[in-house]
């Protein structure tokens, strides 16, 4: 099984959220500071962070497609009038991988099942 095995690649995906769900919840930590300084009811902001876990969750396989039939392009459109910090080319982990940041600011980092032709 290689790197760019798709299910690799997935079991990956998972393992990383895995490890990293954790920092999801400390929203905890905010949880009376929000409710004393909104006056919200703690149901309401249950909620809140449940529709957040679940859209940041279940829109990642629709964002992983997308990436992967669409990189390249989407690269090079986010680079117009911004810094590239590292080129889309191929590396170990991925056939295209480029960092940049875009001219609003915003920090962009690509995987992609393709490269730039």
């Amino acid at each position: 099984m290689t790197i760019y095995n798709r299910w690799f690649q997935l079991c990956a995906s998972l393992v990383a959220m895995v490890m990293i769900a954790n920092l999801q919840y400390s929203w905890t930590l905010f949880v009376e500071p929000m409710r004393t300084a909104t006056g919200w009811k703690l149901s309401d902001i249950q909620w809140a962070f449940t529709l957040f876990i679940l859209f940041q969750t279940w829109v990642q396989p629709a964002q992983g497609f997308l990436i992967d039939r669409m990189g390249p392009r989407v690269f090079t459109t986010l680079a117009q009038n911004g810094t590239v910090q590292m080129p889309f080319q191929p590396t170990f982990w991925a056939k295209g991988f480029g960092m940049l940041i875009d001219r609003f600011g915003t920090p962009w980092i690509l995987n992609a099942d393709q490269q730039i032709n």
